[in-house]
């Protein structure tokens, strides 16, 4: 069992593939190599990713195409991949976000061994040309991003997994898991979060 799941959420038809490849390319080069990829689709898929990306670097990934199309935000698409991912936790990642190569080995360093169900990483958000550090203080609507947490999976399990599809619904739920476990802090940045027609940058 993988110490980490990536739930990496994704429609071909709204996100520039390049966006997507560099994405892929982000989570290919973490450090810390005990996790496994659940890659998810809204509806048909043009290209299979296993022709479009050399996923070759990552020893577990699971594709998953949902057989209708959804348009809520890749809501129901997280919902899909936690019930097939196998890890201890799990991160939500939109494929175009950008993971820093520390990201995961920062978070199980601050995980540590002894039962942490939460950690929280700070993270750069582009929106409307504007940039800005997102620490996840709050864990509530409007202060965090759907990025920045890391929940173990029964802390997932206990709140019933990804059950809101409603536009703020990763607020709502990280607001619903941190009332119920306390959450470690790390405020290293960690990522980025872009919004379509935002310019990516990567880390010095």
């Amino acid at each position: 069992m993988p110490r980490f799941s990536l739930i990496v959420v994704d429609c071909d038809d709204h996100t520039p593939r390049e966006s997507a490849r560099r994405g892929i390319t982000a989570i290919l080069a973490q450090t810390f190599a005990d996790f496994e990829v659940v890659l998810v689709h809204d509806g048909f898929k043009r290209i299979p990713y296993e022709a479009e990306f050399d996923l070759s670097g990552l020893d577990r990934v699971t594709t998953i195409y949902s057989k209708t199309r959804f348009r809520d935000w890749g809501h129901s698409l997280r919902r899909l991949g936690m019930r097939v991912a196998e890890g201890d936790y799990f991160l939500n990642v939109n494929i175009d976000n950008l993971l820093y190569p520390d990201c995961l080995a920062k978070v199980d360093g601050c995980l540590g061994r002894d039962g942490a169900d939460i950690v929280i990483f700070s993270i750069v958000n582009h929106k409307r040309g504007t940039d800005v550090v997102r620490t996840g203080r709050p864990a509530a609507v409007g202060s965090i991003d759907c990025l920045q947490l890391v929940a173990s999976r029964r802390a997932w399990q206990s709140i019933g997994y990804w059950h809101r599809t409603d536009y703020q619904a990763d607020g709502h739920l990280y607001a619903e898991l941190t009332a119920a476990y306390p959450a470690r802090y790390l405020d290293d940045i960690l990522g980025e979060n872009f919004q379509r027609g935002t310019r990516q940058a990567t880390k010095e």
